[in-house]
């Protein structure tokens, strides 16, 4: 099989709610997607993201460089093509925008490979299990990060009734004693039903972060994620050694090596990668092989229907992310039932963007020879 062309193209689309904060803000979801166009005729989809389509077109830059590279290459070959770019790209680095566009590709890659198979992506992948744990990111997700309790717990109803038993809130724009208070508000409202992770989005500082979560360690939470800046292992080491409560992070690192230098210097129960920077699906594989050695659990960072297809793939992974940011670009939500997702049926990764989105891009170009 041989890559004979990849069309990129740029969508902005509406986020429900913009984000506002210290780390990332914007009112757009800017969604890179690479078609994929095979000599034999398979085509294959991969997408990237970021939030505000500036930011877009750093990774659409280096997209377009993975996708020259790509040309001539066979989609199959994922682990011969990612050793040849390494090689390549190794002067820029073996992370950041490198790592983030051709990681794009392989998704396509595999998207290619199960269609040529004519199987899904959790099957290739060893078909662990066959319905997949997902918890809500819905929880809190106004830009002012302000929202009273009551309005958050109107949001866990929402999403209880929709069928999910694990929820996510996102913290960290108040003062860590006001949030501490409205994380244990929320819990107290759900009553004992479902379970709550929270998201600090590295906001907090070396200092009030661990005091605010000691305050939260006693209220049974699923996970707290990224108390500190994503560079500050010692302190989130320190948590893991001291809390009762699960630290997660992950979601920015890069590549399989990213992966497993956060499970030796942190230690962390729960690894959480994004498709865009772990490598792909394949940097996922790898890197899942490891946490399952180390008895580490996976779980997704946004992906969520490939995510679907990862966790039921996946030995290591027991939950996936889900939040509805690309439902209109993929046909639809994922459907949850007392708390878990079943893959599709159908051949590929589970994410497809149908022909009529394409005319909408902001932006677009072809590779090919």
């Amino acid at each position: 099989m041989k890559i004979t062309a990849v069309e990129l193209y740029l969508f902005d689309l509406p986020l429900p709610n913009p984000l506002a904060n210290p780390i990332t803000s914007g009112a757009t979801v800017a969604t890179i997607l690479a078609v994929v166009r095979t000599a034999e005729g398979v085509t294959g989809q991969g997408y990237g993201w970021t939030i505000g389509s500036q930011r877009a077109r750093f990774i659409t830059g280096a997209t377009e460089v993975a996708a020259q590279f790509a040309l001539g290459h066979d989609p199959t070959r994922m682990d011969a093509i990612w050793s040849d770019y390494e090689a390549f790209s190794n002067f820029v680095g073996t992370s950041g925008l490198a790592t983030m566009g051709m990681s794009i590709l392989d998704i396509a890659f595999w998207d290619i490979a199960c269609r040529s198979l004519e199987m899904p992506l959790w099957k290739l992948l060893g078909g662990h299990k066959d319905k997949a744990c997902m918890y809500l990111n819905m929880i809190s997700a106004d830009a002012s990060g302000k929202a009273p309790t009551d309005e958050l717990h109107k949001a866990f109803e929402a999403g209880w009734a929709a069928g999910y038993r694990h929820f996510k809130a996102r913290m960290g724009l108040n003062p860590p004693k006001v949030d501490a208070q409205r994380v244990r508000d929320l819990v107290d409202a759900m009553a004992g039903r479902g379970q709550l992770a929270i998201d600090i989005a590295q906001r907090w500082g070396t200092v009030e972060s661990p005091a605010a979560c000691y305050e939260m360690d006693d209220i049974g939470l699923m996970w707290i994620e990224d108390p500190f800046h994503q560079d500050n292992y010692a302190g989130m080491r320190a948590l893991v050694e001291s809390l009762d409560t699960p630290i997660c992070t992950g979601e920015n690192a890069y590549g399989m090596r990213g992966a497993v230098r956060i499970m030796d210097e942190i230690g962390c129960p729960y690894v959480m990668l994004d498709l865009e920077r772990c490598g792909g699906i394949t940097g996922w594989r790898k890197a899942a092989a490891i946490a399952e050695s180390r008895n580490v659990r996976m779980t997704t960072h946004v992906y969520p229907h490939i995510g679907v297809n990862l966790v039921c793939g996946t030995p290591s992974a027991t939950i996936g992310e889900y939040l509805p940011w690309w439902d209109d670009l993929l046909g639809g939500p994922i459907t949850v039932k007392d708390g878990y997702a079943h893959p599709a049926s159908a051949p590929g990764v589970g994410a497809e963007v149908a022909a009529s989105w394409f005319p909408r891009a902001v932006w677009r170009t072809t590779i090919k020879n």
